[in-house]
């Protein structure tokens, strides 16, 4: 009966395997299935944040753009062609990226896809979802969702999020799984990316000098947060004046730069 249960398990697992390899059926890639190219440009929209936690989507959104820039297999819009394309559109740069302006966006711009994501609570509980769509159509193109048990287990649930994602459109499924876990190329600490991703917004805006104060309380949660150092080095030099800080604060950012994602290592 083991046996033969086992090559049952064989037989589906290869018939998968197959079926994603030749773009038939549910298990195709887009990349296979010609919904999307190889290295399509992409635009993530801000995720929607129904929790009490005001700053979550946020740090939910800049774990999830973190995780995709490890993808060989897709490119996000670049932060310099959005906001050039807000101020074409008349748009605040810098400002909220809900799914309805994402998908505008992306036509004005021929981007032939958009993700948008959801986070929701369950009791104490998170609930995660993601959806890739047509920019052209709407159309929903891949859904999932994952939950995680408390705050504690957010990080690594984007993470898994991310990774169920990236091999739907099509990414290998050993490069996936070599990708390097998110919290190893952000922070453990989801009070330190909230702080960072808030930061990166007022920068956004034009207000790095409040950001400044509020990057410093990310490293201090987060002593080897290279992300959050890097943008310290950038805004010290930049926008404060002060070189010397500046260049510890890159110095740092060095030492940690392990922990960032390979596109965005120093």
């Amino acid at each position: 009966g083991v046996v033969i249960a086992l090559a049952l398990w064989g037989l589906v697992v290869a018939g998968y395997m197959g079926m994603r390899t030749l773009g038939i059926g549910p298990a195709a890639p887009l990349i296979a299935r010609g919904l999307l190219e190889e290295r399509e440009r992409v635009i993530l929209a801000d995720f929607a944040n129904h929790s009490p936690d005001s700053l979550l989507g946020g740090a939910v959104t800049e774990a999830f753009r973190v995780d995709l820039t490890q993808s060989p297999a897709i490119r996000l819009l670049a932060p310099g062609q959005m906001r050039e394309a807000m101020v074409r559109m008349r748009r605040e740069p810098g400002g909220s990226l809900d799914l309805e302006f994402a998908r505008e966006l992306a036509v004005r711009e021929g981007v032939k896809a958009v993700i948008g994501g959801e986070i929701n609570t369950l009791g104490s509980a998170y609930v995660l979802s993601v959806k890739l769509f047509s920019s052209e159509s709407g159309a929903e193109l891949a859904a999932y969702r994952e939950t995680a048990e408390d705050r504690a287990a957010i990080i690594g649930a984007v993470d898994r999020l991310s990774k169920r994602l990236r091999a739907k459109i099509g990414e290998s499924l050993s490069s996936v799984r070599q990708s390097r876990p998110l919290p190893s190329v952000t922070t453990e600490s989801l009070e330190a990316l909230e702080l960072f991703a808030s930061a990166m917004e007022m920068g956004r805006r034009g207000n790095r000098a409040a950001a400044i104060p509020v990057l410093e309380r990310a490293v201090s949660l987060d002593t080897t947060f290279a992300g959050a150092y890097r943008a310290l080095g950038i805004y010290y030099l930049n926008d404060a004046g002060n070189p010397g800080v500046a260049q510890r604060n890159t110095e740092r950012a060095f030492r940690f730069s392990d922990r960032l994602p390979e596109p965005e290592r120093l």
